[in-house]
């Protein structure tokens, strides 16, 4: 087996990617995110991997944003939170499969107040990306 991870030096890549994230770089924020959720090269922990995905997502890393919408629907490294899941989803929408963020959005929406959805919704109006951190 030669696919990813079959050689990858997670270590290294951490290494990488921890001193990208330390400069404010979203796409190294992200990966070191999504290495601390894998527990790949880093001990797995989910309180770091939505720091450093919530810091990208922040910045408009469309990717970092549907992961932290992930981990909002899961309650993982964060207090589950639909309102959030559901805003985090729509805005990371740009670097995701279209039909799959419908059906991810349909199927939020289903266990959502109107209410809820309408906060949600708001959220990614009013919502502006951060400065680089």
């Amino acid at each position: 087996n030669t696919g990813y991870g079959a050689t990858q030096d997670f270590g290294e890549a951490a290494r990488w990617a921890r001193l990208a994230a330390e400069q404010g770089d979203p796409a190294g924020q992200n990966v070191l995110g999504d290495l601390y959720f894998h527990g790949r090269g880093v001990e797995q922990d989910d309180v770091e991997a939505a720091r450093w995905t919530r810091l990208a997502a922040e910045q408009g890393d469309a990717f970092a944003q549907g992961g932290l919408g992930l981990l909002y629907m899961a309650g993982r490294g964060v207090e589950q939170d639909l309102v959030s899941a559901y805003m985090w989803q729509a805005l990371g929408a740009s670097g995701h499969d279209a039909d799959d963020i419908r059906a991810l959005l349909s199927g939020l929406a289903a266990v959502m107040t109107p209410e809820q959805i309408a906060e949600a919704e708001a959220r990614v109006r009013d919502w502006k990306p951060a400065e680089t951190r």
